[in-house]
């Protein structure tokens, strides 16, 4: 049943599993992506991927081919500051869905700026307050584009 094998890192340690590549058919058309490597994989009906036990495929069907992602965000802010910033999927069409990350100069993670937009048209804004004991530095503004696995990261420099 299965005919490929495949290696996958877990942690520090090779796997060695069995895959079945398979052509999946959809009921209509549309611009495919392979959302969790961020690839397009054209526009039609049918697609070819290996199922691997224990891996998930993610595909997403989207009317229109997005060319890419923008973000508009300021190169610098004071600690206390209001950030605002847009982001735009373009090409896209009808609703799309955006995660929004911030990471502090030393690369962690600011959780509680964490944030899901829902948009109707592939265009968003979003605005948050740097804090004011912000540790000063480079941060990182990162959008994902969930409908196709695109990232647009920006660097704010805080003073």
């Amino acid at each position: 049943l299965f005919n490929v094998a495949v290696i996958l890192r877990d942690g520090n340690h090779l796997q060695r599993r069995l895959a079945l590549r398979v052509q999946r058919i959809l009921p209509f058309k549309g611009h495919l992506y392979d959302i969790r490597n961020a690839r397009y994989l054209g526009y039609g009906d049918t697609f070819k991927n290996l199922l691997v036990p224990g891996i998930a495929n993610f595909i997403s069907v989207q009317k229109a081919k997005v060319n890419a992602l923008e973000l508009n965000a300021p190169s610098s802010l004071k600690a206390g500051a209001k950030a605002e910033f847009s982001f735009t999927a373009k090409g896209a069409v009808g609703p799309q869905q955006f995660n929004i990350k911030l990471f502090d100069p030393a690369g962690k993670d600011q959780r509680p700026y964490r944030k899901n937009v829902r948009t109707e048209n592939g265009s968003g804004k979003w605005s948050f307050q740097i804090p004011y004991n912000a540790v000063k530095g480079k941060w990182q503004l990162r959008v994902t584009h969930f409908n196709t696995g695109l990232k647009k990261i920006q660097t704010i420099e805080v003073k």
